[in-house]
């Protein structure tokens, strides 16, 4: 973009004045107080608008009265020309952009156009006074230059060399090469020392994990162990029980062998009556035990008598007429005896093959 003239309607010493630049280099150049500086502010102030109370620029409005502001005509980089009026109304003034095919834009589009840049930067880097250029006619090379313009833009090139010494004052009270009391020193050594802490935790840490894993190893084999203690404790328990029942096993595989025994069937209601015949056979015991008593008392009682008296006469004639029965309750209770005896013997039988029967089942 380059400006190709300008218009002024009022602003500092000049009213309706109008100038045309350079199509190659556009520069203000004249005696003293001819109004270089003026001409200069007022291509800012359409640019970016009239100075504000806050900035410490002069509004430089006309005495007269006349109308403040004026135009830019602007060449833009695709070739087009536009034009850019700013005139007395906001603070900044009010700004109108006319374009080729008749359109009128605003402020903002006019900062677009600008690229964002602010006054400052626009005065540092491509609106320079012989103040700023003070410095040019000492030898610079293409490098120096640009160097030289991007630190004028960035502070203003009268700026620079003070706030670069303020800068290394401030950087050398942050950071010195082999120093110590700057700040940036101070944290340095603190974050080595919390570096060196850190390590040290770290290899804290890796030990502590290390124990942890070997306590989680040594916990999985002990709960193996465990587990193995417990099935060898029941497998002795079983062989236990089939050695405590070894030698009754062979001598009842014996017995079976040898006399042909057929399996063991379990008469219906058996164990009623095995109890019914063996409360029976009690029964049977304690009467004979009582008679037995009896009888013993009867024939002592009889010794000691040489002449027997009628009465005793009469208890032994009647004993003499309870001989047959008492040997037929003597014959039933040998029966009795039997049937008890056999009935234990099936009973035991019986007990012999549910054991042989649990512990084939439990292997």
């Amino acid at each position: 973009m380059k400006i190709k003239s300008l218009e002024i309607y009022g602003y500092g010493r000049f009213v309706e004045r109008k100038i045309d630049f350079d199509d190659h280099f556009t520069e203000i150049y004249g005696e003293n107080e001819t109004g270089k500086s003026t001409i200069q502010a007022f291509i800012h102030s359409i640019l970016f608008g009239f100075p504000t109370k806050k900035e410490n620029e002069p509004r430089l409005e006309p005495r007269m009265g006349n109308q403040y502001g004026g135009k830019l005509t602007l060449i833009q980089d695709d070739g087009s020309q536009v034009e850019v009026e700013r005139i007395k109304g906001s603070a900044v003034g009010d700004v109108k952009v006319y374009l080729p095919n008749g359109m009128i834009k605003d402020e903002a589009w006019l900062k677009k156009e600008l690229n964002y840049i602010s006054k400052r930067t626009y005065q540092g880097i491509f609106s320079f006074d012989v103040l700023g250029l003070q410095d040019i006619h000492k030898k610079m090379d293409e490098t120096q230059l640009q160097n030289y313009l991007l630190q004028a833009g960035a502070l203003g090139s009268t700026e620079f060399t003070s706030m670069r010494e303020l800068v290394n004052e401030k950087k050398e009270l942050l950071y010195k090469k082999n120093g110590r009391n700057p700040i940036i020193n101070q944290q340095i050594e603190q974050l080595r020392e919390l570096e060196t802490q850190i390590r040290e935790e770290e290899a804290k840490l890796t030990n502590y994990k290390r124990y942890v894993d070997d306590k989680d190893k040594s916990e999985r084999r002990l709960n193996h162990l465990k587990q193995n203690l417990t099935q060898l404790s029941k497998m002795h328990d079983q062989k236990q029980k089939e050695l405590a029942l070894h030698e009754q096993t062979q001598e009842w595989k014996a017995l079976e062998a040898d006399l042909n025994i057929e399996p063991i069937q379990f008469p219906e209601q058996g164990i009623d009556r095995y109890e019914a015949a063996k409360l029976q056979t009690q029964n049977l015991k304690r009467d004979i035990g009582l008679r037995e008593e009896r009888l013993a008392h009867l024939t002592a009682e009889n010794d000691k008598i040489n002449l027997p008296k009628q009465s005793d006469i009469d208890s032994f004639n009647h004993i003499q007429q309870q001989e047959n029965e008492i040997k037929q309750k003597e014959y039933e209770l040998k029966s009795l005896e039997k049937d008890i005896s056999d009935k234990e013997r099936e009973k035991n039988r019986f007990k012999i093959k549910y054991w042989l029967a649990r512990c084939t089942s439990s292997r």
